[in-house]
């Protein structure tokens, strides 16, 4: 098993490599792209555990009404000030980002720890929120949408992959669910289907590997640094009623600190990317599943679909007269499934069993030929 994890470990350190030329992406943030995102951030979005309120940088792009009738004239030298105020809050954060350099005020990350279960308290049932500085947040939601937007025009993100994507949504895999059973049922070939979930994704992201994944796709080496440099230098501190504690943890060697955090701007991101490119190393490695139309001149392979940490793997023999047998198709099914669950512990990652579960729709024919599924 250590021998295989490792082969398949080399596999996923080697899918690593650059598809889009490195620093695609700019890594300086302009006044429109400040000014876009606090405009559509909701002011009531907990964050800045500093107590810098995310309203204070929403005033900067506010328009202040006027009692002057002629309140054109009268709001221009208002309108300066702002613009002036959020120039500097904006060369500030590029000068972060330009030298690598980490503000004191954001190496503080406040845990907030929020039911999953109604009345379960078990510490494993808990669910983390990292509240992070109001700016730092900034920094990583605007870059690593430019780079998902990127990517995905370069048509480097795996097509399986549907969750966080533009022009994707949930009904879409919903609907390729059903038009596989429709075509198993219509050619009466059987069809194995491995549902899993990943258990806590945003919490057990290895940063270096994030890193190097977010370089893969063209993110600029400044915007990493800054923001792996961030959370090495985080000191994580838990909320609870009684208000933010005192003492923290922080990262070590002998203990390190993975995961991005749900809370942070980034996380849906870099998970999108850690698993498009999982699912690219498990597609050249599986059996996968094979559709063709009946002419043959259409065909379509499926090894992994998903929709963020949920995800599919299919199996199938679609040959035009005949199937392997189904003790065949069940190893080539667990084969494809113990790949998928080794290839997501060397990504950091872990199968949630309970909620992982295989279904198989399996045909067999009375003398007649009449089909029983």
């Amino acid at each position: 098993l250590a021998s295989t994890t490792t082969a398949q470990l080399n596999e996923l350190v080697a899918a690593c490599k650059a598809c889009n030329p490195l620093d695609s992406i700019s890594h300086e943030i302009t006044l429109g792209e400040f000014k876009g995102k606090m405009k559509a951030w909701r002011e009531s979005t907990t964050t800045s555990p500093s107590g810098r309120h995310l309203g204070r940088y929403k005033a900067l792009f506010t328009a202040i009404p006027t009692s002057s009738d002629d309140s054109e004239e009268a709001d221009t030298p208002f309108l300066q000030k702002q613009e002036a105020i959020a120039n500097i809050k904006l060369s500030v954060v590029n000068y972060c980002i330009r030298n690598t350099h980490v503000l004191e005020r954001w190496k503080t990350v406040v845990n907030v720890m929020i039911l999953k279960e109604p009345g379960n308290y078990k510490i494993h049932r808990l669910r983390v929120i990292h509240i992070y500085e109001a700016d730092f947040n900034l920094i990583m939601a605007v870059k690593w949408r430019q780079l998902l937007h990127y990517a995905d025009k370069q048509n480097t993100i795996n097509e399986g992959q549907y969750g966080g994507r533009p022009g994707c949504e949930a009904q879409s895999l919903t609907l390729l669910e059903e038009l596989k059973y429709d075509i198993s049922y219509l050619t009466r070939r059987s069809l194995f289907n491995f549902d899993n979930d990943a258990t806590s994704c945003y919490d057990r992201i290895i940063v270096p590997l994030a890193s190097l994944i977010n370089r893969k796709y063209g993110l600029h080496k400044k915007i990493v640094s800054v923001h792996a440099a961030t959370l090495q230098a985080a000191q994580f501190r838990l909320k609870t009623t009684a208000g933010v504690s005192d003492i923290f943890y922080s990262q070590c060697p002998q203990f390190p600190i993975h995961g991005t955090g749900q809370g942070s701007g980034n996380s849906p991101c870099i998970w999108l990317f850690i698993s498009s490119t999982l699912f690219d190393t498990h597609a050249t490695q599986s059996h996968g599943a094979r559709f063709v139309s009946p002419d043959g001149k259409h065909q379509i392979s499926l090894s992994m679909v998903g929709f963020v940490d949920d995800s599919t793997g299919s199996c199938n023999d679609f040959q035009p007269n005949t199937q392997v047998s189904l003790s065949t198709l069940f190893s080539r099914m667990e084969n494809d499934a113990q790949l998928w669950n080794n290839l997501l512990y060397c990504s950091g990652g872990k199968l949630e069993l309970p909620k992982c579960s295989f279904h198989v729709l399996h045909f067999e024919f009375d003398s007649n030929g009449r089909p029983r599924p």
